[in-house]
């Protein structure tokens, strides 16, 4: 098969993908939240795109109807999230992180997700954003860590056993906990991680709904692929993925503890985890944690501390050129980026250098001031 013919065959893939994405979320989606609605979306990758639900520029030809198709690479699209494309609120997502055979439950489930972030911007606009810039510094101890890992374990009892008793208690507990993290880590991080539950945590709920009715499955069985976050050697090494899959479990728990909470909480322009702390019936707790807790969670931050260096270290050691003076980071993932003493090592980002923005799509490490938007310097492998 020739390379156009391989080519030709990808792009009818994904409009057949984009047909049936397209058809289970008009359907389902009034389920999956009250007054979610569909928005046009764009399955894409280096070499074409398909879109969904618009009227899009003149380059696009449309094959059906609501369906359009590009050619080539468009840099204003970017990993997978929500944006706004020619003045149109748009989910887009990135074929090539779906493994090959994608199901059609997940993938209109992954486009669920990025739907939700433009209904966000649109219903829930007080919602307090998370502040980006301090993720990838957090200030983890091993107290905060092992105050974590409790945590974890009291999130995966909710999922467990996911009755009213037990969620109460649950929740109780980890209010207390969140007070101990906050006194040792800061109000500013804590304030991080209740954001990130919120915007994301109800995405991804979003998200295992609509897999959950594709599927004919139960939510806690649409959930199952989140719940290895929560275990202890995923703490450190993918904490604002943890954050995803908390603020799942505290919408599930919402679920069990005040059904018909989504509009109530949406209005509210709380965070979840402020809204829900709002309505416990808080009790005393132990402030005491586990020994077990603290001793893995020195190991956990050592080992974490030395694989940091590691990649620095192995990324450093390739051949690389140096660019200093008017270097501006524009756009940067937040799920693949390593910091340690003034330095990030980025898996693909968009940059500003000397006025030009450039799209890098291989790693590059920058030293950076105050933020990590500060760039004093960028190394580019050669």
């Amino acid at each position: 098969m020739s390379a156009e013919d391989t080519e030709g065959k990808d792009m009818k893939s994904k409009i057949d993908l984009a047909r049936e994405v397209r058809k289970h979320i008009t359907t389902h989606i009034a389920d999956v939240w009250p007054g979610f609605t569909p928005f046009p979306f764009i399955i894409y990758d280096d070499k074409e795109q398909v879109a969904v639900g618009a009227k899009w520029p003149e380059r696009y030809l449309q094959v059906e109807k609501d369906i359009w198709v590009a050619a080539g690479l468009d840099s204003q699209l970017f990993a997978n999230t929500s944006v706004m494309y020619h003045g149109v609120k748009t989910a887009i997502w990135d074929a090539r992180t779906w493994p090959d055979g994608i199901g059609i439950a997940q993938a209109a489930a992954d486009v669920t997700h990025e739907m939700f972030h433009a209904f966000q911007s649109e219903v829930m606009a007080d919602l307090p954003p998370a502040n980006e810039l301090l993720l990838p510094v957090y200030p983890h101890t091993a107290m905060s860590v092992a105050l974590v890992i409790e945590e974890n374990k009291l999130l995966a009892e909710i999922c467990a056993s996911p009755d009213a008793a037990t969620v109460n208690k649950c929740l109780c507990r980890i209010a207390s906990l969140r007070k101990q993290r906050e006194a040792e880590v800061g109000a500013d991080y804590i304030e991080i991680d209740k954001c990130c539950e919120t915007g994301e945590g109800t995405a991804v709920y979003a998200e295992v709904c609509m897999k959950a009715i594709i599927n004919e499955s139960s939510v806690l069985d649409a959930a199952d692929f989140c719940l290895p976050f929560l275990t202890d050697d995923k703490i450190l090494s993918h904490y604002r993925h943890r954050c995803y899959v908390v603020g799942l479990v505290l919408c599930l728990a919402s679920d069990i503890m005040w059904p018909g909470w989504h509009t109530m909480w949406a209005a509210s322009g709380k965070t979840l985890f402020d809204w829900m702390s709002d309505k416990l019936a808080h009790v005393e707790s132990d402030e005491s944690i586990s020994a077990a807790y603290l001793k893995t969670a020195d190991e956990l931050l050592a080992a974490h501390q030395s694989g940091k260096e590691q990649k620095i270290a192995e990324f450093m050691a390739q051949p690389h050129t140096v660019i200093e003076g008017d270097v501006k980071l524009m756009i940067f993932d937040p799920m693949n980026i390593v910091c340690n003493n003034g330095r990030c090592l980025h898996k693909h980002g968009k940059l500003r250098i000397d006025g030009e923005e450039q799209m890098l799509t291989t790693p590059f490490l920058a030293e950076y001031g105050g933020t990590i938007f500060d760039i004093k310097r960028i190394f580019i492998p050669n």
